[in-house]
């Protein structure tokens, strides 16, 4: 996990050891508080990620693990673990044929909140550099 705290984001707060979610909304309030005062045009964006879990794609974690430099072996390993299994799901007690899981991370696995906060570094990290280029494009939307 330390190798993991030196890649995510210190801005990414969910699933990480030492760091706690609510901060994100205790800044915001704070946020919102001095943009009112201060009569500020900034603009704030808020992403939910619905149904975060089943979006994640393979190749796109694949890639995201790649670019944050984790060994290609790993890589390989966490991907067949999680998309060359068969799975079955329980409802209710009955098991459903098997089939292959071709994208999406387990709820309740451990390593899905690991993997999960490694993709979703990738897409912060791309919208931040995306807002960033807004701004020094000087549009006038941000100051």
């Amino acid at each position: 996990m330390p190798h993991l705290n030196r890649l995510i984001s210190s801005q990414q707060l969910g699933f990480m050891p030492g760091r706690f979610i609510g901060e994100n909304g205790k800044l915001l309030n704070v946020v919102m508080s001095v943009a009112e005062k201060t009569s500020s045009q900034a603009i704030g964006l808020l992403l939910d990620q619905e149904k975060a879990y089943d979006r994640i794609h393979p190749e796109y974690l694949r890639q995201s693990m790649s670019v944050l430099g984790i060994p290609s072996a790993v890589i390989d390993s966490l991907c067949t673990l999680f998309f060359s299994t068969s799975i079955r799901i329980n409802v209710n007690g009955q098991l459903s044929d098997s089939f292959i899981q071709q994208r999406g991370l387990r709820q309740g696995d451990p390593i899905s909140l690991l993997l999960f906060s490694i993709a979703l570094q990738i897409s912060a990290t791309r919208t931040r550099n995306e807002l960033l280029s807004i701004r020094a494009q000087n549009h006038g939307l941000c100051r």
